[in-house]
C-alpha cells in the first residue's frame, strides 16, 4: 500500500499521519453501503493508535515507522468494520 513512500519521519507531523490514515480509510470503506462508519471515525481512531504507538516506539526511524504503519494497517483491515455478513 505504501511502498517506499513512507519516510522515517512520516509520523512526526499531522499531515504525515493524515496521509496514512486517510489512505487506510479509503481502502477500508466501501461505497453505496447502507451502514458503515464515517471516514473521520476511522482516521481519528488510527491517529490515536499511531500516537500511542509512537510514544513507545521510535517513529523517527524507518524501521519504527514501518512497524507502526503495519500495525495501523492490521488494525484497519482487521477491525469489525471489515466483517461481511
Amino acid at each position: 500500500m505504501f511502498g517506499s513512500a513512507l519516510s522515517a519521519t512520516q509520523f512526526t507531523t499531522p499531515s504525515g499521519i493524515n496521509s496514512v490514515t486517510s489512505a487506510l480509510a479509503n481502502r477500508v470503506l466501501g461505497t453505496g453501503l447502507n451502514s458503515q462508519p464515517a471516514a473521520a471515525t476511522i482516521t481519528n481512531e488510527l491517529t490515536t493508535l499511531i500516537g500511542i504507538l509512537c510514544t513507545t516506539n521510535s517513529c523517527t526511524t524507518s524501521q519504527g515507522t514501518y512497524a507502526v504503519a503495519a500495525a495501523a494497517c492490521a488494525t484497519a483491515f482487521g477491525s469489525a468494520d471489515m466483517l461481511i455478513n
